[in-house]
């Protein structure tokens, strides 16, 4: 059964609008329509026209911080919309978050704060000799039982081993690949989230404004100086790779090279010029609202028109927390730019992970 194709709603128009009066650089502005037509233009599947409208309900919010209440350093939100959409998002990250606890639990790092409280050998090996005695045990039918392993195989089999051979030959080239491949993938997505979470974490005073906790899953002593239970620790792990789940999801979104490059010649150049309709927006603005009635008098905004320059100076500040992957390299790496005077002649960023 065909599905039934909709046209995309003619308020999308006023969204071009919009983005056409943005105080953006002319080629931001290009971009951002061709993204938008890409997103909205083109005939939705049915199933899917609430999320395009909650999608263009946010655009629009966004854009209205920036034109309406003439809240300028809402700008960069602008620049995220545009440059980090959701589907922009890194391939293995997103395989990451889908994850579930018990897939990622394994491979995680902990640490133990007896470690670094006593340097006695014998307390420190008593310690963790407990956590070893209290790890979940996997299960077997062996064991369940009451047969040793030994046993199973000098018991008369039911089936030929000639069968038996053909069965397992069956399910190694099926299953156990499949598995494999599977278990593969999981891994590789989780040493890139943590190679991932570790840049952020490192570079947390430039890629975000919040405190990012450690990678680490850390376990307090307890009060009698033994491992906390098995339970404690469970969700002390949960929380831990939630925190790490939340903090990618909300600050790694790594610009492309050349994009980012791109906002830098703006923030530093004035051969990349600021898009002329904003000024003529902006003017027409005050020149309508310069007359109004007494009662509205009082409510108007108290905002003057930004300069270029002030412009600019809103995208160097924006430019300067942002991180990106260098194809060449093979590496993500911080932005090269620092404060708002530093020389056209950046650093090279030291600071990248694999």
């Amino acid at each position: 059964m065909k599905q039934k194709l909709i046209k995309a709603p003619q308020r999308y128009r006023e969204l071009y609008k919009k983005i056409r009066s943005l105080p953006l650089d002319v080629n931001t502005i290009e971009f951002a329509l061709d993204v938008t037509r890409k997103l909205f233009k083109q005939p939705a599947i049915v199933k899917n026209r609430y999320f395009y409208q909650k999608r263009h309900r946010n655009t629009i919010k966004v854009i209205d911080t920036v034109l309406i209440e003439k809240k300028y350093e809402g700008i960069h939100e602008v620049l995220d919309l545009i440059y980090k959409r959701q589907e922009l998002f890194p391939e293995k990250l997103a395989e990451f978050l889908k994850l579930q606890l018990i897939q990622i639990t394994p491979s995680w790092p902990e640490r133990h704060l007896i470690d670094e409280v006593t340097k006695t050998p014998e307390v420190v090996e008593k310690y963790h000799a407990a956590v070893e005695n209290e790890k979940e045990k996997p299960f077997k039918l062996t064991n369940h039982f009451g047969v040793k392993p030994e046993e199973v195989g000098s018991q008369e089999s039911l089936i030929s081993n000639e069968t038996q051979t053909s069965i397992k030959k069956k399910l190694d080239e099926g299953v156990k690949q499949a598995y494999s491949e599977r278990k593969q993938r999981q891994q590789e997505a989780i040493q890139y989230a943590m190679k991932a979470y570790t840049f952020l974490e490192t570079n947390q005073g430039i890629l975000s404004h919040l405190k990012i906790k450690p990678i680490e899953a850390i376990y307090p002593i307890s009060s009698r100086g033994t491992p906390l239970p098995v339970v404690s620790r469970r969700k002390i792990m949960k929380e831990t790779i939630q925190n790490v789940k939340l903090s990618l999801r909300a600050h790694f979104r790594p610009f492309q090279k050349d994009q980012l490059l791109q906002l830098r010649d703006v923030a530093i150049s004035s051969s990349v010029p600021i898009n002329p309709l904003f000024f003529r927006y902006a003017q027409k603005e005050i020149e309508t609202r310069s007359k109004p009635s007494p009662r509205r008098k009082s409510k108007l905004p108290k905002s003057a028109i930004p300069t270029e320059a002030n412009i600019r100076k809103i995208y160097r500040n924006y430019v300067m927390k942002q991180c990106y992957w260098d194809e060449k390299d093979q590496k993500f790496k911080v932005s090269d730019m620092e404060d708002f005077y530093e020389s056209k002649h950046p650093k090279v960023p030291e600071v990248s992970i694999e």
